[in-house]
C-alpha cells in the first residue's frame, strides 16, 4: 500500500498468508528471483491462502486480486501461489511471470484482463490453471501445466463487440489435464476474436486437446461446437489424447502433429475450417 506508482516491492523469502489488492498505480510485486534468478528463491517465497478448519486444511480465499485500475506495467514475478480458492483474479492486463501456482481452484482468472502470462508451472490447480472470461486478452507463452483437475487453458467467448481482441497461446506445455488441454467455449453471437495456438505439446488430455463447446458449457460432451470465430492451430503436437481437435467453423489446422489419439484425431472440424499438412499416425480414428 505504501508504493508508489513505479515502485518495485520486493518480497523475502518466507511464508505468507495474506490477501493482496493490487490497484490503482502500477508496481512490481516480486520475489528475490528478479535479481537472483535464482529458482530456489521462487520456492522459498509461498503467498498461503490455505486455512485451518476444524482441524483440516482447506483452502481460502485469493491470495492476489488485481483490479481493473492497475497500470499496466504491472508485474508479479517469482512467487509460489497456493492452496487459493483462486490464485490470481486480474480484471487489468499485466505480466504475470516465472510463478508456480498449486492446488489453487483456477489458478489465474482472467475477468476482461490478460497481458502477458510467460514463463509459469501450473500444477494440480483443482480446476483451470488459466481461465479467460469476458474481454480478455492475452499471450499465454512458454508455461508448464502439468495435472490440473479441468483444463489446461478454458476460453469463454463472451458477447463482446469492440476492437478486435487477439489470444495468444503458444510454446506452451500442457500435459495431463483433467478435461481438455485448451476448452473454447461458445456463446450466442459471434464475438470479434482471433485464437492463435501454436507450438505447444499438448498431451495426455482426460478429454480432448482442443475441445470446442456450445451455448455456455463447460462439462465436455465432444460435441465439437460450430465456432464461428477464427482458431489458427499451427505447428503443434498433440500426443495420447482421448480426442485431438473437435469442432470449429473457422478452423486453421495446419502443419500439426496428431498421434496416438484414442478417439477421433480430428471430429467436425468443418464450415469454413482448413486442414492441411498435418501428420495424422497411430490414432484409432483420424
Amino acid at each position: 500500500n505504501a508504493a508508489d506508482n513505479g515502485d518495485t516491492v520486493l518480497v523475502s523469502p518466507g511464508v505468507y498468508r495474506e490477501q493482496l489488492r493490487l490497484a490503482g498505480k502500477q508496481i512490481t510485486l516480486a520475489s528475490r528471483f528478479l535479481v537472483s534468478r535464482d529458482k530456489k528463491d521462487i520456492q522459498r517465497t509461498v503467498l498461503d491462502a490455505s486455512i485451518s478448519r476444524d482441524g483440516k486444511i482447506i483452502s481460502g480465499n485469493t491470495p492476489i486480486t488485481v483490479a481493473a485500475d492497475a497500470g499496466s506495467g504491472t508485474r508479479i514475478v517469482g512467487f509460489t501461489i497456493r492452496n487459493g480458492g483462486d490464485g490470481i483474479i486480474c480484471y487489468a492486463k499485466i505480466e504475470i511471470s516465472h510463478n508456480h501456482f498449486i492446488n489453487n481452484g483456477d489458478a489465474i482468472d482472467y475477468e476482461s484482463g490478460g497481458g502477458i502470462c510467460r514463463a509459469n508451472t501450473f500444477e494440480k490447480n483443482r480446476d483451470d490453471a488459466v481461465d479467460l472470461d469476458g474481454a480478455s486478452e492475452s499471450v499465454i507463452e512458454d508455461n508448464m501445466m502439468l495435472n490440473n483437475g479441468d483444463d489446461g487453458i478454458e476460453i469463454r467467448l463472451h458477447k463482446y463487440s469492440g476492437k478486435m481482441l487477439n489470444i495468444v497461446i503458444r510454446r506452451n506445455q500442457i500435459i495431463g489435464s483433467g478435461e481438455d488441454g485448451i476448452q473454447i467455449i461458445d456463446y450466442p453471437d459471434k464475438s470479434n476474436r482471433i485464437i492463435r495456438i501454436e507450438r505447444n505439446v499438448i498431451a495426455q488430455s482426460k478429454m480432448a486437446a482442443i475441445g470446442c463447446m456450445a451455448n455456455g458449457n463447460t462439462a465436455e460432451n465432444y460435441e465439437a461446437a460450430d465456432i464461428p470465430e477464427r482458431i489458427e492451430v499451427i505447428n503443434n503436437t498433440l500426443v495420447d489424447n482421448h480426442y485431438g481437435i473437435t469442432g470449429g467453423d473457422s478452423l486453421l489446422a495446419l502443419n500439426n502433429i496428431i498421434v496416438g489419439t484414442k478417439k477421433i484425431a480430428l471430429k467436425q472440424v468443418d464450415g469454413n475450417s482448413v486442414l492441411a499438412f498435418n501428420l495424422l499416425w497411430d490414432n484409432e480414428v483420424d
